[in-house]
């Protein structure tokens, strides 16, 4: 039976999407209109990296972060656009 390598994956590869703020990503738990929930926003900076590695993910493999240091500086509102960069270092 063959083993199957890992994909290989490159240093230096960036990603980048950008996203309407609607109404599955906001919280209102501090009232008003809501606000960009940073759970909505780690979850966009997964997905943009997912999706700059796409071409080498199979169904056997995926990409997970495993570590984060985010800061929410602003509160987008409903409407508002975001962008997202991500870079495998």
């Amino acid at each position: 039976m063959a083993v199957e390598s890992f994909p290989k994956v490159t240093v230096g590869v960036e990603g980048r999407t950008e996203h309407v703020i609607d109404e599955r990503l906001l919280t209102r738990h501090v009232g008003g209109r809501g606000v960009f929930a940073t759970p909505a926003m780690i979850g966009l900076m997964e997905m943009t990296a997912h999706r700059a590695l796409g071409g080498l993910s199979s169904e056997r493999y995926t990409t997970v972060g495993y570590e984060g240091d985010v800061r929410h500086l602003a509160p987008p509102q409903p409407g508002a656009i975001v962008f997202v960069k991500t870079k495998v270092t």
